[in-house]
Parts: C-alpha cells; structure tokens; sequence
C-alpha cells in the first residue's frame, strides 16, 4: 500500500456513483472512454474539483471538445497529431 500516491479511477462509463467510488478509493483523478462521457458529466467531474483525463482520443476536433469541457489530458495512440490547441 502507498497512500501518498495518487490515485486514478479508470472507467469506460461513467457510473452514477463515481462521487462515492473516489471518495472510497481515494482517486484525485477520472479517467474515462471519451465516446461515453458527456458534456454535462465532464462539467460535473470538474465542478467537483476532480481532474478529467479522457482515453483513447485520435481526432484532434473531439480532443479539443474535450479540453473546452475541462479535460485536463487525453491520452491518444497519435500523440505528434493530438495538441491541447489547435494550430
């Protein structure tokens, strides 16, 4: 056990009781499949002061859809085309 590690909750879905799981497991982080998360569940996820990173994002327009709804990284098989901005 290493307590002073941080911890990530890794989901496809995001379940209704995300709250208590992270509470439960002691995450600081979501990270979630992007073709199931919502605009409104991102905005939840940040409004609860959580950091949002969303997996696997190969189209640069949703990664910037998802950095605009608060995601704080995605992670992408083509990381030399997936920028936080566009160019």
């Amino acid at each position: 056990s290493a307590p002073q590690l941080p911890r990530m909750l890794i989901v496809d879905t995001l379940p209704r009781d995300w709250q208590a799981l992270i509470k439960a497991l002691g995450c600081r982080h979501i990270n979630v499949n992007h073709e199931r998360l919502t605009q409104n569940a991102a905005k939840e996820v940040c409004a609860a002061g959580v950091s949002l990173l969303c997996f696997t994002v190969n189209n640069q327009a949703r990664a910037l859809e998802l950095f605009q709804w608060g995601a704080e990284a995605v992670f992408t098989d083509i990381p030399e085309r997936i920028q936080p901005e566009s160019n």
